[in-house]
């Protein structure tokens, strides 16, 4: 059981240095579980030791681990050559943005939404005076529609985004 942990780690550097995506993780997690079920075939009837020097020494590169997983030899050269990773600087100035478009909305959402109470309020007490809150409110939602408009179209351009290591684990 402790080995497990030592190949996660050992997986885990091997891939340290290519730009994440859901493919890439995808290959990661496989390569981890071929890559554990070799070992417990090593491992019956020997020294934990024994069998994980035994399975880096038949697949201590990432083109074997990826062919142990089902993957062409060549996978590893193309999950290292796809495209530039996005870094941590950049991406933290994107995710700030999008944090501040979505308060913008959501205080204008508010904004609105106690525009309609006192809609509700104004119809009771003076119906002139409801139609004018209706209006705010309305110019409320406009305004939050349009940061939040951005937010969406920001979301939907970076979904295919591949990040390096510090700025996934910023994610």
């Amino acid at each position: 059981m402790g080995s497990n942990r030592k190949i996660k780690t050992i997986v885990d550097m091997m891939f340290d240095d290519i730009p994440y995506s859901e493919g890439v993780e995808e290959a990661q997690a496989k390569i981890e579980a071929a890559l554990n079920a070799e070992f417990d075939k090593l491992s019956d009837g020997r020294h934990e030791d024994e069998a994980l020097e035994e399975l880096l020494g038949s697949y201590g590169r990432l083109s074997q681990m990826a062919q142990l997983a089902g993957y062409p030899a060549d996978s590893a050269a193309q999950w290292r050559s796809e495209g530039e990773a996005v870094d941590i600087r950049p991406l933290k100035k994107e995710l700030w943005k999008q944090r501040r478009r979505v308060y913008i909305s959501a205080a204008f959402c508010v904004f609105a939404l106690l525009q309609l109470m006192w809609v509700i309020y104004n119809l009771t007490v003076n119906p002139l005076y409801s139609l004018a809150n209706a209006l705010y409110a309305a110019i409320d939602l406009l305004i939050a529609f349009f940061p939040f408009r951005n937010y969406l179209r920001t979301e939907k351009a970076a979904s295919d985004s591949k990040y390096d290591t510090e700025a996934y684990q910023y994610l």
